[in-house]
Parts: structure tokens; C-alpha cells; sequence
């Protein structure tokens, strides 16, 4: 899964770009946990492109052909933002 989501580095949605700036990928009995960190313009396109990422993954996978996605949300983590806004001051 994780060489799959390495070859989807971005999504688009309503002509916005989205890319995948890190992930995580968590397993269990039940399925997989995957922690995606977007950089995307809005939550809205984000959680749009998210949706569509996850079923491009499901696509592409021969493994997880039967899986289907139970839950897909999208937050808002301020240590990203913070982050980020301390590597543009620097450059």
C-alpha cells in the first residue's frame, strides 16, 4: 500500500492542487488506519481529494480489491501549520 500512495503524490480537485506531504499507514485485524498530511488550499477540497485518493489506492492495490473505505474525514492540525509557517520565514 505504502509504494501505491508513494506513486499518488497528488490529487485535484475543482482545479486545485493537492499534495500528499506524508503518510502513515496503521494495521489491524479489522483493516488499515492511513494518516494522510495534505497540502491542499480548504478542508473541503482537501477531504475531496482525500476521498479520491483512497479510491485510487483501493483501485491500483490487487491486495485490498475487496476493501472498501468505512470512514474518511479530514482535520485541521495546527503543528503542520505552525511548521510550515516557520520553513517559509526561513527561505
Amino acid at each position: 500500500m505504502t509504494t501505491v500512495l508513494d506513486q499518488v503524490s497528488s490529487g485535484r480537485d475543482d482545479g486545485a492542487e493537492v499534495l500528499i506531504d506524508r503518510h502513515w499507514i496503521g494495521t489491524h485485524p479489522q483493516g488499515a488506519l492511513i494518516l494522510l498530511v495534505l497540502d491542499a488550499p480548504s478542508l473541503d477540497i482537501a477531504e475531496l481529494a482525500t476521498h479520491d485518493i483512497m479510491l485510487q489506492v483501493l483501485e491500483e492495490a490487487e491486495l485490498l480489491a475487496d476493501w472498501q473505505v468505512a470512514t474518511c474525514a479530514v482535520g485541521f492540525d495546527e503543528r503542520f501549520i505552525r511548521g510550515r509557517a516557520q520553513r517559509c520565514r526561513r527561505t
